[in-house]
């Protein structure tokens, strides 16, 4: 955002600065500048959740320093808000919690057109340590047992696609990996699986499970920050304790074995995301919160 006369010359009167997990941190502000700092989740978030990344605490000064010299914090969900009030001490006042949008005309396709698969499960993630992949992974073999016509499908790319790939090599034909579709490709995979799993540890909103949830898919997730804000467990989704392999095989075995409950929970999930995830709505709170 700037003002000035040409499009190269303008002066900015505006900063965003995207701070944490491949965003960029600032230590000296632009004088007569306002900046607002845009947070999806915080590195101590990812430090406290993620196993194995407990050394991004050493982010954590850093990124305190950004978001205490910022006029405006921006974040996508209300766990996020509750760490940088009370982890990093950013006054309540400073900081805005935006809908997220997602493409409703696309995504929420008439309830007729969707035709699930019995026992197709559909995973869409980056194959990252914070997604939790690999406990789907451990969980999966639990629910073959039950149902050993189940089918997973992983779509998603990563720097952890080797360890999966060679763990769905282990594993039966059950597991595909795909490493990416086209959008309406994706959202027709959405329509044929009869529930969407994310096991992840943390996230800054869950695009996935929004997604799934405005596709009518039954979801089946961790209790994990950013995604029990979207979820209400055994009403619009269900929730397993993130990280526990076992705890996810019970949620997912349960879903599939309970039509009734596939419907109810798909139902609210789509109702639900027609307000929370409206394009227009989250545009207005966008513009106001920039005061534009």
């Amino acid at each position: 955002m700037t003002r000035g006369d040409g499009p190269l010359r303008q002066d900015p009167d505006t900063l965003l600065i995207p701070v944490g997990s491949g965003g960029i941190f600032l230590f000296r502000m632009p004088k007569r500048v306002r900046t607002i700092a845009i947070v999806y989740h915080t590195y101590l978030q990812q430090a406290r959740f993620v196993p194995g990344q407990q050394w991004k605490r050493i982010f954590v000064p850093f990124e305190r320093r950004t978001l205490a010299k910022a006029d405006q914090v921006l974040c996508f969900c209300a766990d996020t808000a509750a760490v940088l009030q009370q982890s990093y001490g950013i006054d309540s006042v400073r900081i805005t919690v935006l809908p997220h949008a997602i493409d409703l005309v696309s995504w929420s396709v008439a309830s007729e057109m969707r035709r699930p698969e019995p026992g197709l499960c559909v995973c869409v993630a980056r194959l990252e340590a914070r997604k939790g992949v690999d406990v789907l992974l451990k969980a999966w073999p639990k629910v073959r047992v039950v149902f050993p016509h189940a089918r997973l499908i992983l779509v998603g790319d990563g720097h952890l696609r080797g360890a999966v790939d060679r763990a769905i090599r282990r594993s039966d034909e059950s597991i595909e990996r795909i490493s990416s579709l086209p959008f309406a490709s994706l959202i027709s995979l959405m329509h044929r699986a009869q529930i969407a799993v994310c096991p992840s540890y943390l996230e800054g909103f869950g695009l996935s499970v929004a997604e799934a949830m405005a596709a009518g898919a039954p979801v089946v997730a961790s209790d994990s920050d950013g995604i029990r804000n979207l979820i209400t467990h055994g009403k619009n989704g269900w929730l397993t304790e993130a990280g526990d392999a076992t705890a996810l095989a019970d949620g997912i075995v349960h879903v599939l074995s309970d039509a009734t409950l596939r419907h109810r929970l798909a139902t609210e999930a789509r109702e639900n995301s027609q307000e929370r995830f409206d394009p227009i709505n989250a545009e207005a709170k966008l513009l106001d919160a920039l005061m534009l």
